[in-house]
């Protein structure tokens, strides 16, 4: 199933599932990229393009998911330039089982560490610049909303659908950034 979202091969993740099906053999729909502890719905909303992600909706994958760093499938397809509109609505339905305000909160205990070190170095000043920039960005994502993550990309038409489905437009970041502070640094960018 992963090798479908990693080719963006909508087609094959279906034929997948049928044959799957056909076999009487049930496929995991949860497992995923393990090193992130991001399932396949999860992996095609940050990368994919909207039929994949439409392909593992057809097949039952959950909509309201959340990999192990915090990251929802909503966030992670906000953010995504490749989304459009019609897949974002499939992916919020009406706000069925998926959270519109849901902040990155990490949910392990390696990504709680990870994410400490990352405010420990960044708060530091981060003697080397790229390792601080990496770790204040890393660190940064705490607490940021699927409404931050479309207005730092730029993607007006899905920060104007979020507005008009109830996004909270000042939630706050880790470092107190709301999305209209990722809509200043897109545009000066």
């Amino acid at each position: 199933l992963v090798g479908g979202v990693y080719y963006n091969s909508a087609e094959g993740i279906r034929a997948l599932y049928d044959a799957c099906s056909e076999l009487g053999m049930s496929l995991d729909l949860e497992r995923g990229l393990e090193s992130l502890g991001w399932p396949p719905l999860l992996l095609a909303a940050h990368s994919g393009d909207p039929e994949t992600v439409q392909a593992l909706i057809e097949i039952g994958c959950n909509r309201g998911a959340v990999g192990d760093n915090g990251y929802s499938v909503l966030r992670a397809a906000c953010e995504n330039p490749q989304m459009d509109l019609e897949t974002l609505d499939l992916l919020w339905q009406n706000g069925d089982g998926v959270d519109i305000n849901e902040s990155v909160q990490p949910r392990t205990s390696s990504w709680k560490a990870l994410t400490a070190v990352s405010e420990l170095v960044s708060k530091c000043g981060g003697a080397i610049p790229v390792v601080g920039g990496l770790a204040k960005a890393f660190a940064d994502m705490r607490g940021s909303t699927p409404l931050h993550g479309a207005a730092q990309g730029g993607h007006e038409a899905v920060v104007s659908a979020l507005l008009a489905a109830g996004a909270d437009k000042s939630a706050e970041r880790q470092d107190g950034a709301t999305p209209l502070h990722g809509a200043h640094q897109y545009e000066v960018q």
